[in-house]
């Protein structure tokens, strides 16, 4: 004999009202059409498209040129890959400290050592990248922050900081796009550069306390760019140091150094460079080969030559040297 159940009532509304709930919660948070992924609050949003994604990667893959993708606050443990797509990825406000402060994409705790962002090499002009924290990152080649493959994107207003590579370029490698309003502090390198391989424009940017680890087999070593031809303009360079380099042997220790044979051209003016830990007279060394446009002029670099090239090697005045506030003085 077959024994009827008496339904339950006060248990079936209950599940229903809590069914009903979950799924207006999710037509209205995360599961509307357009939307990507599953998570509890989708964060990165494609505003030229109108779609919400759960992940960064996510978001570009399905992105196309022209798009513009923004990120809201939060700490992002993946790392980017651009593709070759000319997007905007930005923070929601990239001019704003406190918020690039808080838009962090961290490698640190990956468990296999990766570049934070990897550009495809073919992206051009039209993309940036704006109004992020970058660290943890630790390669095994170059670029520990970024590794451009030699594409033309921009970076901008962006703190790339405690990354490291085993090559060259412990912040920034191979970008020929410009660089502009960057913090690259605290990165390090076992070989040569805070930035490294970088032709474009680096203007605006503070670049500070990196490190690079000393090379005996090197005919040289930079703490903050190396083979850089590039247009290097009102940028404060500042306390970058080789760890390890003997006290002599003055080869060994620079801030700027560009020689590889290329005839590109390079301009180095109104930057300060100061307190870097160096071994020459003076923290760049530039190798002038026919051709080749190399220009020096109107910097305030320590120990420069007096007037030489129009340059001075008078104290900037940081307000507190010491304590890392390289903000001018009066």
């Amino acid at each position: 004999m077959i024994r009827k159940l008496r339904p339950q009532y006060g248990y079936i509304k209950t599940f229903v009202c809590t069914l009903t709930a979950l799924l207006s919660f999710c037509s209205f948070a995360m599961c509307h059409e357009g939307d990507h992924g599953s998570c509890a609050i989708q964060k990165v949003h494609n505003i030229t498209q109108g779609n919400h994604y759960c992940t960064i990667n996510d978001a570009i893959n399905h992105a196309a040129s022209g798009d513009v993708i923004e990120i809201e606050p939060g700490v992002y443990n993946e790392p980017i890959h651009f593709n070759g797509t000319d997007i905007t990825l930005t923070s929601i406000a990239p001019h704003d400290r406190h918020i690039v402060e808080n838009t962090i994409i961290d490698l640190s705790e990956a468990i296999t050592p990766e570049t934070v962002i990897v550009f495809a090499g073919s992206e051009s002009e039209n993309c940036l990248l704006t109004g992020f924290t970058i660290t943890g990152g630790n390669s095994a080649d170059i670029g520990g922050g970024i590794n451009g493959n030699g594409c033309n994107a921009t970076i901008s207003y962006c703190i790339i900081t405690d990354n490291s590579a085993f090559g060259n370029g412990g912040g920034i490698a191979n970008v020929s796009g410009a660089i502009t309003h960057c913090k690259i502090l605290n990165n390090t390198t076992s070989a040569s550069g805070a930035i490294s391989g970088c032709d474009g424009i680096i203007v605006n940017n503070i670049i500070a306390n990196n490190k690079s680890i000393y090379d005996p087999s090197a005919f040289a070593i930079a703490s903050a760019f190396e083979n850089c031809y590039a247009t290097i303009v009102n940028n404060i360079v500042f306390g970058n140091d080789i760890d390890n380099a003997p006290s002599v042997g003055e080869q060994h220790r620079l801030t700027i150094f560009n020689y590889d044979g290329s005839t590109e051209s390079a301009l180095v003016a109104n930057n300060i460079i100061v307190q870097n830990n160096k071994a020459f007279a003076t923290d760049i060394f530039m190798h002038f080969i026919p051709g080749a446009t190399r220009i020096i002029e109107y910097n305030c670099i320590e120990n420069w030559a007096p007037d030489q090239f129009n340059n001075i090697s008078t104290d900037p005045l940081f307000v507190d040297p010491n304590g890392q506030d390289n903000t001018l003085g009066t």
